[in-house]
């Protein structure tokens, strides 16, 4: 009996820098966690939101910003990383804090084998294919361009709620034509179309449709 082969996992792993990036551009939300309870990072966040995350500054580093606050870099690291963890959490457990004008939309962003889930409210709904760019995002996947995969309308409670499915990077339409054939033809299964990161599923397109 041949042994499986475990495919070894892709996850992000974020530099602190990265992630602080990532908050200054939705100064908002870290507003909306600062209303929440009092936490160990909470003068440091409105110190942050005060300075507008040191925009227009020559040269940002973690080591800098500690320096600016009055504080180690260590400390400064964990609080950024956990401002934005909490922020993240508190958008799953509570989206109804970030609603603004238009239609919920709850977001399913991939990386490879890193995966994160927004709801946001917007103005219209992006359309399969559709390229989609979130910055907010770069911390959490390595990447902040996305497209659009998949789009379900759901309504529930009276509610209209439109699930999207999204990958980064650009799509290839050739290979999209590919995978709906695999699976018209029984070859594949619905599942293994919601992940376009599925590591094997190229080389089966590839054996498949020489």
């Amino acid at each position: 009996m041949s042994r499986k082969i475990e495919t070894k996992k892709i996850i992000h792993k974020p530099a602190t820098k990265e992630i602080f990036f990532s908050l200054s551009s939705m100064p908002q939300w870290s507003k909306i966690l600062l209303e929440q309870k009092e936490n160990a990072y909470t003068p440091f966040l409105k110190w942050l939101l005060d300075k507008d995350f040191l925009k227009g500054e020559k040269e940002i580093s973690i080591k800098n910003i500690a320096k600016a606050f009055g504080a180690d870099t260590v400390k400064v690291t964990k609080w950024i990383t956990q401002i934005y963890e909490d922020i993240l959490l508190l958008n799953e457990e509570q989206p109804e804090l970030f609603k603004t004008e238009g239609t919920r939309h709850e977001m399913h962003f991939r990386y490879y084998d890193s995966y994160a889930f927004i709801t946001i409210w917007l103005m219209s709904t992006p359309r399969l294919h559709e390229k989609f760019s979130f910055y907010f995002l770069q911390g959490r996947l390595g990447s902040n361009f996305f497209y659009v995969h998949d789009v379900e309308h759901i309504i529930g409670k009276g509610v209209h709620t439109v699930s999207i499915g999204l990958a980064a990077g650009f799509v290839n339409r050739y290979r999209e034509q590919l995978v709906d054939r695999a699976e018209f033809e029984g070859m594949i299964d619905f599942g293994e179309t919601l992940n376009p990161f599925t590591r094997d599923l190229d080389d089966k397109l590839r054996k498949w449709y020489r």
